[in-house]
């Protein structure tokens, strides 16, 4: 199916994919078998028959926004779709958006969780006025098992909606990994959701009751590579009992509008 857009990938240079996966494996507990390369996220793309990849990176810190931005620009150099990052405590926060622009990048990734400040920090509100409607955002949305905090909580997305509806936000992880239970704030509201990292965590007659509950039309298709494989991520999503209908939207069409900015 060259169609689909897997919507929610990550890879990372070689020099330090093997440091962040071993990372990721440790915070969110979970055995991870793949390398988080871009070489193996093209290999993985060929042979489950995905035909482009959203590409998300993350500055956990300041100084890690400009080389954090300018692997996301040689990504989309070679082919693929990339979202670059923002911090709200790196100084040079406009240029840096102007750079992401001048440079054809369609979005910024925000992770919470990772990047240690809630999604509705007031410090972010002038973050979200320059990013208005320049740029989609991707919203890391949930929490690791072991995380009290609740900085990307489905209610604090619902805020940054109320107060800024010009944002044309995709929140992960259909609403919140591990907060399920507290996506009723999200659904039907004027964003989109992604399907990674949901299945095989939820019933599947929970994740399509989700999926209808908020609209097919508004929901894309996301692996969340190298948490999962690209292949095993599609064949999941395959098995949901969604129409051929819903499945389109999910695999291809909204992802298509999203990225032509047809929001």
């Amino acid at each position: 199916m060259p169609g689909i857009i897997d919507f929610h990938t990550h890879a990372f240079p070689e020099s330090i994919a093997g440091k962040v996966v071993k990372n990721l494996s440790s915070y969110y507990g979970a055995e991870i078998t793949n390398s988080g390369t871009f070489s193996e996220l093209l290999r993985q793309k060929e042979a489950a028959g995905i035909g482009r990849c959203v590409v998300h990176t993350a500055a956990t810190k300041p100084e890690q926004v400009i080389p954090a931005n300018k692997w996301a620009v040689s990504l989309k150099a070679a082919g693929e779709a990339a979202f670059g990052t923002i911090h709200p405590d790196f100084a040079e926060l406009e240029e840096q958006l102007d750079f992401l622009e001048e440079k054809g990048l369609a979005g910024i990734k925000i992770h919470p969780e990772l990047q240690g400040f809630p999604i509705d920090a007031e410090k972010l509100y002038p973050v979200y006025e320059l990013i208005d409607r320049r740029f989609i955002v991707l919203v890391h949305l949930g929490r690791a098992w072991h995380q009290e905090a609740d900085f990307a909580s489905p209610e604090r997305l619902a805020r940054v909606l109320r107060l800024f509806p010009r944002l044309r936000v995709v929140g992960a992880h259909l609403g919140g990994y591990l907060m399920w239970d507290e996506v009723d704030c999200l659904i039907g509201q004027d964003c989109y959701l992604d399907t990674s990292s949901v299945i095989g965590y939820l019933p599947k007659e929970r994740v399509v009751q989700l999926i209808r509950a908020h609209g097919a039309e508004r929901v894309v298709f996301g692996s969340d590579y190298p948490m999962n494989s690209l292949g095993q991520a599609l064949e999941e999503f395959l098995s949901l009992p969604l129409t051929d209908r819903e499945k389109e939207l999910i695999l291809t069409e909204n992802a298509e509008r999203i990225l032509s900015g047809s929001w």
